[in-house]
């Protein structure tokens, strides 16, 4: 059996006031819906997320549940 680092867990948590500088969002259920149907075996795993984005890895397994986008990557080599 091959076996593989993985990551797993709400990614992004729905209906919280999230702040950075210069900005604060909410994310509401259903936002990634669209994503998930359309391209949701491509979403790449990343460190961060400007131009200079770190690949990690890709994304598994991604469903909105009550608590929000709950996701699940492999970690590449």
């Amino acid at each position: 059996m091959k076996r593989f680092a993985a990551v797993a867990g709400i990614a992004a948590p729905f209906d919280q006031v999230t702040t950075a500088p210069g900005f604060a969002e909410v994310i509401r259920h259903g936002a990634f819906a669209r994503t998930i149907r359309e391209r949701g075996d491509r979403v790449k795993f990343l460190a961060l997320h400007d131009g200079e984005a770190l690949p990690l890895g890709r994304a598994t397994a991604l469903r909105e549940d009550q608590t929000g986008l709950y996701a699940e990557f492999r970690v590449s080599k």
